[in-house]
């Protein structure tokens, strides 16, 4: 992977993408994330396939710590030849390299090219786009950039990458990590995306989830059940403001839940379990 040498000290963090992705973490979790993060940055490289040394290196020593990080690797990290591989940090890494070698050639040059000053024929020289006159054919940057959707990231985001050559294998690996991201459980997203499929048709289903991996919406799980209904003509513009809430509240508690792929029984018997112990000992 084209890097910087280990030089990387700096890379973006989109506060809203990121809490979106990880509002279902503990504390402890939450700060085994960013430390990873930090360590993959800085050593423009995938984390020790072995736990005990992906510990080490963010300093977890407590039974929970180390929990913390094991919970996190398998979540949010992808587990390859080369170790744990993250593919936001890999598209940054390869962004600022890229960034740092523009800079390096224009160095040589002398510097940043001078912009040219329009002539007097701005239709030869500056296409504009029909009908909009005042736009050129360049693009301003993107202000938030995001990761490749084929891959797992916090985040949040890079609709360039789901073009219409993107094939349907990458649009299921791409929603299925946008899912992910939102705090749905791994093992849920696959049943979230086939159950839209049974109810939908895969036709459907397929557009839907290549525009939701270039809108990147915060909640990927009502994007794709709202387009969906709207693609058959099912309307919800008339639900009542408290079942919108409800909803929300429900998607926030407990993602599979709201998602339909995990009876509301189960959860609430699960929920009632866990408490259990904690009741007794208390």
């Amino acid at each position: 992977m084209p890097g910087l040498g280990g030089r990387l000290n700096f890379y973006p963090h989109h506060i809203g993408d990121y809490l979106t992705a990880t509002a279902h973490l503990t504390w402890q979790e939450d700060c085994a994330y960013r430390r990873l993060l930090d360590v993959y940055y800085s050593r423009e490289q995938a984390l020790p396939a072995e736990v005990a040394q992906a510990c080490r290196l963010v300093r977890a020593q407590s039974k929970d710590e180390r929990k913390a990080v094991e919970t996190v690797l398998a979540e949010f990290f992808t587990l390859t030849d080369a170790g744990w591989t993250h593919a936001r940090c890999e598209a940054e890494i390869v962004k600022a390299s890229e960034a740092a070698e523009r800079a390096r050639v224009n160095g040589k040059k002398g510097g940043r090219p001078p912009k040219q000053k329009p002539t007097d024929n701005p239709e030869e020289t500056h296409p504009v786009i029909s009908g909009n006159p005042q736009k050129s054919n360049s693009q301003a940057p993107n202000p938030n950039p995001i990761t490749n959707p084929s891959y797992s990231v916090p985040t949040g985001t890079g609709g360039a990458a789901a073009d219409a050559d993107m094939s349907k294998d990458e649009l299921w690996k791409a929603g299925k990590s946008l899912l992910s991201q939102s705090g749905m459980p791994v093992a849920q997203c696959g049943s979230f995306v086939g159950k839209l499929v049974k109810d939908y048709g895969e036709l459907i289903v397929v557009e839907v989830v290549r525009a939701a991996v270039v809108e990147r919406p915060a909640n990927p799980v009502e994007y794709l059940k709202a387009a969906c209904m709207r693609s058959v003509g099912q309307r919800g513009a008339n639900e009542p403001a408290w079942r919108a809430e409800q909803r929300a509240r429900t998607q926030q508690a407990a993602p599979g839940v709201a998602a339909g792929v995990v009876p509301a029984t189960q959860f609430f018997a699960e929920m009632e379990a866990s408490n259990v112990a904690p009741r007794l000992l208390g």
